[in-house]
């Protein structure tokens, strides 16, 4: 990631991911604006950033995706659907998560290279959701060519997260197909843990 500064770009509304590409799936173009100040406040301050882009804004805006690699942006991929699986064997002893990942990685990944015209390297699920079967995921991912990951809360929150990984960047996969885990962000407050990025702004104070 590009000096360690992120931005989600993806689906709101109550859409499925999986279905067709309506209105209330995708955000629509009131968005524009607000990218565009970003983009111009990077620039004057000389920084890039990395965007995790969600398929489906890569399918209906690869101009504007195209845009940010060529303003020396950082693409990533972010995953608008839990990655969470329950670690149930299948026959041929891959877990469900592990199968799930091989199927759509590749089709989401290639769809967000097409509209950014650079490989791919990063992926994020925007939830944070990545716990049970962990390894199974962050194999596939390592094997399918992603070189990091951001999808793992180091805190158990609202049923969610592995308190028990680190809080800061680790390799989670070593090898060929080494990865390397970025955490969400963590910062200490009176005397707890919380964390300071992603969907779990949006949600104080509801999951304290």
């Amino acid at each position: 990631m590009k000096d360690l500064l992120t931005f989600n770009f993806g689906c709101t509304g109550t859409g499925s991911e999986n279905g067709p590409s309506t209105p209330s799936t995708v955000v629509r173009p009131a968005w524009a604006g607000g990218l565009t100040e970003i983009v111009e406040m990077l620039h004057h301050a000389r920084t890039v950033a990395t965007f995790f882009v969600c398929r489906h804004i890569a399918t209906r805006h690869p101009d504007v995706i195209r845009a940010l690699a060529e303003n020396g942006h950082e693409i990533g991929l972010l995953e608008c659907k839990h990655l969470h699986r329950p670690p149930a064997p299948q026959a041929n002893g891959r877990s469900k998560a592990n199968v799930f990942t091989e199927l759509h990685l590749s089709e989401y990944r290639h769809v967000v290279e097409d509209a950014c015209g650079m490989a791919i390297r990063g992926h994020r699920d925007r939830f944070y959701s990545l716990e049970r079967d962990a390894g199974a995921v962050w194999t596939a991912f390592g094997k399918g060519g992603i070189a990091y990951d951001s999808s793992v809360l180091p805190l158990a929150v609202t049923k969610q997260g592995i308190p028990v990984l680190p809080r800061f960047p680790f390799r989670a996969v070593t090898g060929p197909h080494r990865i390397i885990e970025w955490p969400v962000l963590l910062v200490r407050l009176f005397g707890r843990w919380f964390p300071a990025a992603g969907s779990y702004l949006d949600r104080l104070p509801f999951w304290t």
